[in-house]
C-alpha cells in the first residue's frame, strides 16, 4: 500500500506543487496582516493620545480662565474695599469743608477784617488742595442737564431763563472721587418758562 502511495504522489507532481503554493498563499496571507493590524493598533493608540491632549489642553484653557476671573474679581473686591473706605473718611471731611465753605461766604458777606478774612479764605484753599490730592472734585451742575447718577433733585421751579429739565440751583454740591460718586448734588431743577395764567396770578 506504501509502494501504492508512493507511486501516486510521483505521478501527481501537479498536485504537489498546488498544494505547497497553497501553503504560500497561506503564510503571505498572514504575514500582510500582521503589519495592518499592528498599524490599527498604533494609529487608535494615537487617536487615544491625541484626545487626552485636548482634553487636558482644555481642561488647562479653562483653569487659567478661571483663575483670571478669580483674579479680576479680587482686584474689583479690593478695590470696592477701598473706594467704600475713601468714602467713609472723604464723607466726614466733605461736611467739615461744606461747613467751612459756609462760614467763609458768610464772613465775605459780613465785611469781616480783611485780615481775618485772608486767614479764612489760605485754610480753605488748603482744603481744596488736600480734596484734589485725594482725587475729589466738587460737582456744581448749575445750568447743567439734570442726571439721576449724580443729582438729587430736591425741588423743582419755573424759570425763564433755564430749560427745562436743567438745574436753575444747586442746593448743595456734590462730590466725586475719580468716576465714582461719593455724594449727589442736592438741586433745584427747573420747569422751563412759567404758563401766563400763573405768571398773572403771581402779579
Amino acid at each position: 500500500m506504501l509502494m501504492h502511495m508512493m507511486s501516486e504522489e510521483a505521478l501527481n507532481p501537479k498536485a504537489d506543487k498546488a498544494a505547497s503554493e497553497t501553503t504560500d498563499n497561506v503564510e503571505n496571507k498572514s504575514d500582510a496582516t500582521a503589519p495592518q493590524t499592528e498599524r490599527d493598533d498604533a494609529s487608535k493608540k494615537i487617536a487615544d493620545l491625541e484626545a487626552q491632549v485636548n482634553e487636558w489642553r482644555d481642561k488647562c484653557f479653562r483653569a487659567v480662565a478661571e483663575l483670571d476671573n478669580a483674579r479680576k474679581r479680587f482686584a474689583k473686591e479690593k478695590e470696592d474695599v477701598r473706594f467704600h473706605t475713601t468714602q467713609i473718611i472723604c464723607l466726614h471731611i466733605i461736611e467739615l469743608f461744606d461747613s467751612f465753605k459756609m462760614g467763609l461766604d458768610s464772613a465775605e458777606k459780613q465785611k469781616t477784617d480783611p485780615k481775618i478774612l485772608e486767614g479764612f479764605q489760605m485754610i480753605f484753599r488748603q482744603f481744596q488742595a488736600q480734596l484734589k490730592l485725594l482725587k475729589i472734585e466738587e460737582l456744581n451742575p448749575l445750568n447743567e442737564a439734570f442726571d439721576p447718577h449724580f443729582h438729587d433733585a430736591v425741588s423743582h421751579a419755573y424759570s425763564d431763563t433755564v430749560p427745562e429739565d436743567h438745574i436753575v440751583q444747586v442746593v448743595r454740591h456734590g462730590y466725586k472721587c475719580g468716576d465714582r460718586l461719593l455724594r449727589a448734588a442736592s438741586v433745584i431743577i427747573s420747569k422751563g418758562k412759567a404758563p401766563k395764567t400763573e405768571e398773572v396770578a403771581q402779579k
